[in-house]
């Protein structure tokens, strides 16, 4: 777990082994790479023990598998330190236009860069051109959500109204704020009912079929003799065959042979008789007279 490891780094580096701290920064960026809290506490702890210039060499190379809203934070730690480590104003600037044209779908870029250009304004002759910017990069951006327009919009009528703008301005933005919410709860509306849509079609799906398919279809599978697969298909049901065992009661009996059974079905059951002791005592002598002679 990457606070587990980034914990051990800070223990290894409070007590002394550096080189053991790099080592797991070393090891938890093998095995996550990308991973913003572990490259930007990183490129800080090389900034500590005098290593300035690997600062952001580490996070533009350790940055490079991270996904976009991840650089797009990494950028804004850069141009944040240009400015508030290096006091480069128009460098920071710089690194702030770059980013916001290549991660437009960042909203903590786009509100870094705002909020610096916010912090340039500090005294009233300055201009707001630079804020005006921003936001209007800000509401052609494709890639942001209509919530994260919405954020941004509110900082910027917080900005209009510390700077006594007129009241078309503020009612221009406050429009703007309205619209971006109104279209964020169409959009989830829309969502969520896209969403119970499918559901539903899925639970119908196995009645609709069987109502679209053959009468015969539609009688096996009421009868059981076959079942409807998930993709649509109806797959016949193998019939149950009784297994009648071998031996035992159902075991079958052999026929009387003609020896045993000359004179046909009666013998047979004389000798059966004969066999288990029964009524018949025997097979009947046909050849002595019907009564005996007195």
């Amino acid at each position: 777990k990457p606070m587990i490891r980034l914990a051990l780094a800070n223990f290894e580096e409070e007590h002394g082994t550096v080189d053991s701290a790099r080592e797991v920064y070393h090891g938890l960026l093998e095995a996550i790479p990308g991973h913003a809290e572990t490259i930007l506490k990183f490129a800080h702890f090389e900034k500590r023990h005098g290593d300035e210039s690997k600062f952001i060499d580490i996070i533009r190379t350790k940055g490079e598998f991270a996904d976009g809203k991840t650089k797009g934070f990494l950028e804004a730690q850069i141009a944040r330190y240009e400015y508030m480590v290096k006091g480069d104003i128009e460098n920071a600037r710089n690194i702030f236009s770059e980013a916001v044209s290549k991660h437009t779908h960042s909203k903590f870029l786009i509100l870094s860069y705002l909020n610096f250009e916010i912090a340039q304004c500090n005294n009233l002759q300055f201009s707001t051109a630079n804020v005006d910017q921003v936001w209007e990069m800000a509401q052609t951006g494709e890639s942001l959500s209509n919530s994260d327009k919405q954020t941004i919009a509110y900082r910027v009528l917080d900005f209009k109204i510390d700077r006594g703008a007129n009241i078309q301005t503020i009612n221009k933005i406050e429009r703007q704020i309205f619209d971006y919410g109104k279209r964020e709860a169409l959009e989830v509306a829309a969502s969520e009912s896209k969403k119970r849509r499918f559901e539903e079609e899925e639970r119908e799906k196995p009645a609709k079929l069987a109502r679209q398919g053959t009468p015969e279809v539609t009688l096996q599978l009421a009868l059981g003799t076959a079942t409807l697969q998930g993709d649509g298909s109806v797959q016949q049901q193998q019939p149950q065959t009784q297994q009648i065992p071998s031996a035992g009661y159902y075991a079958p009996q052999a026929a009387p042979t003609a020896a045993a059974a000359p004179w046909g079905a009666a013998a047979g059951y004389g000798a059966y008789g004969a066999q288990y002791g029964g009524y018949y005592g025997g097979a009947w002598d046909y050849s002595q007279a019907a009564y005996p002679q007195q």
